[in-house]
């Protein structure tokens, strides 16, 4: 028989010997991708078997209805897709940030229609992340082998199995940030693969940014941040070396910014227009971080997922983890993930790194500081991967460092388990794609396009019916006029009939064609928002109170109204130009291994050449200031409150008063909307960054719906002004308007409000004197109203 030793040698060369041909295997990019394709169709193969049927869930019906006004303004109008007539009124298209459609993936969409693009589009994400986060973690040292079992911790993590079943498709951008940080990898080592991985990480940027990127560019900035500091550090203090590095990163996010200009500045100008103030103070409890990691999702009854598993990289990785965590300088891993989970408590924790990074312009409407733990499944990916390539070198060592029996144990089960933890991953994709409530898809109907009130929970049938829904819910507060109606017997007429006739002779998302005989100088008012991109051929564009408006002399006139902002057409150029500097960096001679001053000085400013001209030669009228008018018309700022509501005269900390209390209707149907006005009084010395909340919770009934608070949360006093901004001793109309839920009906509600800090600790403000209420939690309660 064999002794010990040498049997412990054969099993040492078996392992050796399989995890090698492994490795080698791995290496092939043709077997290495076929694997991912396999693991990719595993965890879709739920959405690609109900591809083209319609995700019902409420968040997914304005995303699918971005989506197919750009496919339809393609395929059905032949334009760039630029405005979005069938939501809100109106709105820029490209400006929207949530919109998914300046991206690579939009040409799924237009081959095989947005429903049925959708799967695809999630397989061909995830296919992309599972090589990214491969390159990625090579470049960080670990072996072909570690690298490819490692991948789909980060690349089928939890992350891309909840959001998309809510229609979050966007969030697949995230699958681009393991190629931004392999990117800047290359970029900061120099020479041709230097020049290369600035355009990679440029690329990576840019697709994030196009695909809807609100949380996925920030989150990937910090990582990059990360990257950025963990390289400098690593890297040789040679004279000029860190300074090299540093350029190559700085031209990196230049030529981002560039190649995204066609995106960022019509988001900046909607921004703008339409400030996105995001108040609270989200967070999770430190104890639902390891279920958030190692749990299962489990739809409720809702259709929400609870934190369970929303974050899943599969508990079987923890052998790899170990072995990695045992290599030594491991301290930049160690810190990233304590820091991640710090920001992912939120104001869950006593003391907030969440609080801190908001102070930040692009990290202050973050909501769900949850979602940094997707940048921890990363971190696991990499460590995963270093513990298995750790194993295989201690398998290869001679002489007195000889493997141990645990050695060859641990080596040969640490890549077993990796391959066992897709069994969670991919059964946790099918428990959400299971979970989302699927319906047929909406039916198309050709005729004449025409607003209608619409309800923003059924978003998706209305464009299909040539329908513009006004009914409008957006995660920015869209400028919506108050003129639009869905009632109209025409969608373009003028302001005083008497005055002649206005009639539509060709109708598409862009560009409106009128014909009109005017017998005196008049107004043509078209039913959608206006924007200051409107043009026209004849006459001026005017902002009627929101609405959109051509004036025009008397006299016959063929009119074409015409959307092209300036932000559309200054973006493009911009993004093109990049597009060619990022060419020639490819294409830069191989033999050439840095960047002149010249050369690197002339990647920087060609760029800026479109943005200069654009901005002296094309000119558009600046956004109007903002009219101090509640959502029902009426102004804000008044001598009392209405003789019909209710004295509360409770007194706030930081010189705040709620003077009286409204609700109307007292009794309102599902589905309806209820008015509450909350009445302030500021004195001179008002504090600053409040914001209102409103929680309506039940206080009687037995309905059979489940939901147990309904939210009004608000930053400005009738979403147009600041507490601070605000005139002394008058009184302020604050008008909040709630759609109630479907199931909300038979129970009998009751208001609560009160005032909290936006930015900072987050935390209320205190109530001094209730006046004519009661108070909980230094929260008022001031009545109630009855759901049918």
């Amino acid at each position: 028989m064999p002794s010990a030793p040498d049997s412990l040698t054969a099993w040492t060369a078996r392992v050796r010997g399989a995890l090698g041909w492994l490795g080698r295997k791995a290496a092939r990019t043709p077997f290495r991708l076929f694997f991912f394709a396999l693991v990719a169709l595993a965890c879709t193969w739920p959405l690609l078997r109900l591809a083209g049927s319609l995700n019902a869930y409420r968040d997914s019906h304005p995303l699918v209805q971005y989506e197919e006004s750009a496919r339809k303004a393609v395929l059905q109008f032949g334009q760039v897709p630029l405005w979005d007539p069938y939501y809100c009124g109106g709105m820029d298209l490209l400006g929207t940030p949530q919109s998914r459609h300046l991206s690579p993936t939009f040409l799924l969409s237009l081959i095989f229609g947005t429903l049925r693009a959708e799967s695809l589009i999630a397989f061909a994400m995830i296919l992309i992340g599972l090589e990214g986060t491969y390159r990625y973690v090579r470049a960080r040292g670990a072996s072909h082998l570690g690298a490819t079992l490692s991948a789909p911790i980060f690349a089928t993590s939890g992350l891309f199995a909840f959001l998309p079943a809510l229609g979050w498709y966007n969030f697949f951008g995230f699958e681009l940030l393991p190629w931004a940080a392999f990117g800047l990898r290359r970029a900061m080592a120099g020479g041709r693969g230097g020049r290369a991985g600035v355009v990679i990480t440029a690329a990576a940027f840019a697709w994030m940014i196009g695909f809807g990127g609100t949380y996925t560019a920030p989150l990937s900035a910090l990582f990059c941040a990360y990257e950025i500091v963990d390289g400098l550090v690593s890297r040789p203090s040679v004279r000029g070396r860190r300074l090299a590095a540093m350029k190559m990163v700085a031209l990196a996010f230049v030529l981002a910014l560039g190649l995204s200009a066609a995106r960022l500045w019509p988001v900046l100008q909607t921004l703008q227009m339409a400030p996105r103030i995001v108040g609270g103070a989200p967070g999770i409890h430190p104890k639902n971080i390891f279920p958030a990691l190692l749990g299962q999702i489990r739809p409720d009854e809702n259709g929400d997922f609870p934190i369970a598993g929303n974050y899943l990289v599969g508990g079987f990785c923890v052998v790899a983890v170990a072995a990695g965590l045992a290599r030594k300088k491991m301290w930049s891993y160690v810190l990233a993930g304590a820091a991640v989970i710090w920001l992912a408590q939120g104001y869950g924790i006593k003391v907030s790194l969440f609080a801190a990074l908001r102070q930040l312009p692009i990290y202050s409407a973050l909501r769900y500081p949850e979602r940094f733990l997707v940048l921890l499944a990363l971190l696991v990916s990499v460590v995963a991967a270093l513990g298995i390539t750790r194993l295989q070198v201690l398998l290869r060592a001679h002489g007195a460092y000889a493997p141990t029996l645990q050695v060859v144990v641990f080596a040969a089960l640490a890549p077993l388990l990796l391959a066992v933890n897709l069994q969670p991953l991919i059964a946790n994709h099918h428990a959400a794609a299971n979970g989302r409530p699927m319906v047929a898809p909406p039916v198309a109907v050709d005729q004449p396009f025409r607003q209608a009130r619409g309800t923003r929970w059924a978003l998706a049938y209305y464009g299909p019916m040539e329908r513009g829904c006004l009914s409008c819910y957006d995660a920015y507060p869209v400028p919506q006029s108050r003129l639009l109606r869905g009632d109209l017997p025409a969608e373009e007429y003028l302001e005083d009939p008497s005055g002649g006739t206005v009639s539509r002779t060709r109708w598409t998302p862009n560009a409106i064609t009128l014909h009109a005989e005017l017998t005196k100088p008049g107004r043509v008012f078209i039913n959608q928002n206006w924007h200051p991109g409107w043009r026209t051929s004849e006459g001026t564009v005017e902002n009627v109170k929101g609405l959109l408006a051509v004036a025009l002399p008397a006299g016959a006139h063929d009119v074409v109204v015409r959307f092209l902002p300036r932000a559309a057409t200054g973006g493009a150029a911009i993004s093109l130009t990049t597009l060619i500097v990022l060419i020639a960096l490819l294409r830069r001679r191989a033999g050439v291994r840095a960047l002149d001053g010249r050369e690197y000085a002339l990647a920087v400013a060609l760029p800026l050449a479109p943005l200069a001209l654009t901005l002296a030669l094309v000119h558009e009228p600046s956004p109007p200031s903002v009219d101090w008018k509640t959502p029902t018309g009426e102004d804000i700022v008044a001598d009392a409150p209405p003789a019909d509501a209710t004295r509360i005269d409770a007194q706030f900390a930081e010189g705040v008063t709620l003077e009286a209390f409204k609700v109307t209707p007292s009794s309102v149907a599902p589905e309806s909307v209820v008015t509450l006005e909350l009445d302030w009084r500021v004195s001179p010395d008002v504090g600053s960054k409040m914001g209102v909340f409103v929680h309506v919770l039940p206080a009687s009934g037995g309905g059979s719906g489940s939901n147990e608070e309904l939210r009004a949360d608000h930053v400005m006093i009738s979403d147009v002004l600041a507490f601070e901004k605000a005139p002394p001793g008058k009184t302020l109309r604050d008008v909040v308007q709630m759609t109630i839920p479907y199931d909300a009906a038979r129970r009998t509600w009751t208001v609560h409000v009160g005032l909290w800090r936006v930015r900072g600790n987050g935390k209320r403000i205190f109530v001094v004197d209730p006046g004519k209420s009661k108070v909980d939690d230094h929260r008022l309660e001031l009545g109630t109203f009855t759901v049918q």
